[in-house]
């Protein structure tokens, strides 16, 4: 008896790996999604971020070089990318960040 639980148990933890690696896979898939939608939608790529934690989607981030934002207020660079992320979840992440990223000049 006592054999079978210990063999149910090591069992469990290369399966436990096998969903992680095939939940990043399936976020790697979205986020090549999500970033040729937002390249129609914006006209310019951006960069995406996301966190997982024990399963469940807890921020993405939208990172946006601000020498193409140009004079687009914060909630109009929101209205036009946070419906286009979500819409590939079944449920919208805990937190959502949007970024504007300067480049610094060499």
């Amino acid at each position: 008896m006592r054999f079978s639980r210990a063999a149910a148990v090591l069992l469990s933890v290369p399966l436990a790996g096998c969903d992680t690696a095939i939940q990043v896979s399936e976020m790697n898939r979205k986020m090549d999604v999500i970033n040729a939608d937002l390249k129609k939608t914006l006209g310019f790529e951006a960069q995406i971020g996301w966190n997982i934690n024990n399963g469940t989607l807890t921020q993405i981030t939208v990172l946006l070089p601000a020498d193409k934002v140009g004079e687009q207020s914060i909630r109009q660079l929101k209205d036009m990318t946070y419906p286009v992320v979500i819409k590939h979840f079944d449920k919208a992440p805990q937190a959502f960040q949007l970024v504007t990223v300067f480049e610094r000049e060499l």
